[in-house]
């Protein structure tokens, strides 16, 4: 196992640095077995609020399986802000409730010392190091210490195939998500979706847990309310909750607001498609969906999202001559 992890990050630091390094492992604390209890058997479910981990607790609790909810947040954290974000919280606090399902509360300062900025020396191009190689893995690591006393035998969240679609490296893409499988003796990592594009991960949410939609918290630039209503993230479920005739208020969403905002909205959503490989192909596959969906309006709004679709085209062509993808 040791030359196994040597290997991991061996395979980690190449796709992070710009220069070569090599990987020193040092003997820590062991841990005998008996330390461990014996009668682990839930499954923490990393619960951001957003679909993928709203789908996660759907998968869960539809097959029976004994689950858990993990809360993290901390300072300087993009929607998870206590400070900023006390809804997403109180959300999370009230999804425990209403399900009986015991709620971890993980509160850290992560993301405030995690500063990107003084990483960019050191990192190839459009590498973010708490994305591409610390988010999950912290994530997962901060769940140990109360692994035993909650029972919890796998750590698992919900991911998307559009995952496979942006940096070089990102912890939440195929090839991490199997590296994490096994980090750390008498606890697994489970990656559910790994293989659906999240307009499939939607659909699969509205059918089969219709009743978990209520709580869905996906905005991260909200300040003191549940969406911003004009960013791209809020412009992106507004299409969701429209192609499968979510009704707005029951998810506290302003869709007045919101059509105030609309300019601009289309305006930065367009952009993000023509320079994002991942914001295209999400994009895509909506417009596909929309493109059998009786929601007229809908229709209208990609008409008008994709009509510089040859710009990304052309950029698509440039990123590739310059071996920049």
């Amino acid at each position: 196992e040791v030359v196994e992890w040597v290997n991991v990050l061996s395979t980690f630091c190449k796709k992070l640095y710009k220069h070569g390094s090599v990987p020193i492992l040092k003997n820590g604390i062991f841990f005998e077995k008996e330390l461990w209890g014996t009668s682990r058997k839930k499954t923490a479910i990393l619960f951001g609020g957003g679909v993928e981990s709203l789908a996660a607790l759907s998968k869960m609790r539809n097959e029976g399986k004994d689950y858990c909810l993990v809360s993290l947040g901390g300072n300087s954290w993009p929607g998870s802000d206590p400070k900023v974000n006390e809804i997403k919280f109180l959300m999370d606090q009230k999804i425990s409730n209403d399900l009986g399902a015991a709620l971890i509360k993980i509160r850290t300062n992560f993301r405030e010392i995690l500063d990107d900025k003084q990483w960019y020396p050191f990192l190839k191009e459009r590498v973010h190091i708490s994305n591409a190689a610390l988010f999950l893995p912290f994530n997962i690591a901060a769940v140990l210490p109360v692994a035993d006393y909650f029972e919890i035998e796998s750590v698992a969240s919900g991911n998307e195939k559009e995952n496979n679609c942006t940096t070089e490296l990102f912890s939440f893409s195929d090839v991490s998500t199997s590296m994490l499988q096994r980090i750390f003796p008498r606890l697994r990592y489970e990656s559910f979706f790994n293989n659906l594009w999240k307009i499939k991960i939607v659909e699969k949410l509205f059918l089969e847990g219709p009743d978990l939609v209520k709580y869905q918290y996906s905005c991260n630039k909200n300040v003191g309310q549940r969406w911003c209503l004009n960013c791209e993230k809020c412009f992106r479920n507004y299409i969701f909750f429209k192609l499968y005739n979510i009704d707005l208020c029951s998810v506290g969403f302003d869709e007045k607001s919101l059509m105030k905002n609309l300019k601009h909205l289309i305006w930065i959503t367009r952009r993000d498609i023509i320079f994002d490989l991942y914001k295209h192909r999400e994009y895509t596959e909506m417009r596909k969906a929309a493109s059998q969906s009786q929601a007229k309006e809908i229709s209208v709004l990609f008409n008008s999202l994709f009509r510089f679709f040859f710009v990304r085209k052309l950029f698509s062509y440039f990123i590739k001559f310059w071996g920049l993808r």
